[in-house]
């Protein structure tokens, strides 16, 4: 039986994938940029009130999402677990770079 799901996943999404609702995405956004390397796959503006709707960033082989939290979707708590490389310096690069972080 073909599995129709994987014909519309976009590339780098797996079959589960976490869509974080923050209060400030943007400085999350810069803080997973510089401690954990992330590319900025696309980014969607809310044309009303200027707020991050929706951006999807990948770390290595994977995608997420980040939107700006509102009533309907309220800022949540969420931990990522993340398997790199060169564990030492992202553990030590994050560390630094979390310490004025306020999402």
């Amino acid at each position: 039986m073909e599995r129709i799901f994987e014909t519309y996943r976009p590339d780098g999404f797996k079959t589960v994938n976490p869509y974080l609702f923050v209060d400030n995405p943007q400085e999350l956004i810069d803080f997973l940029k510089k401690a954990f390397f992330a590319e900025e796959i696309n980014r969607s503006i809310n044309p009303t009130n200027g707020d991050i709707a929706n951006c999807i960033l990948q770390i290595g082989d994977s995608c997420f999402m980040i939107s700006q939290a509102r009533e309907s979707f309220l800022n949540m708590r969420t931990s990522l677990y993340l398997f790199v490389d060169n564990v030492e310096e992202i553990h030590n690069s994050a560390i630094k770079k979390w310490s004025n972080l306020s999402i």
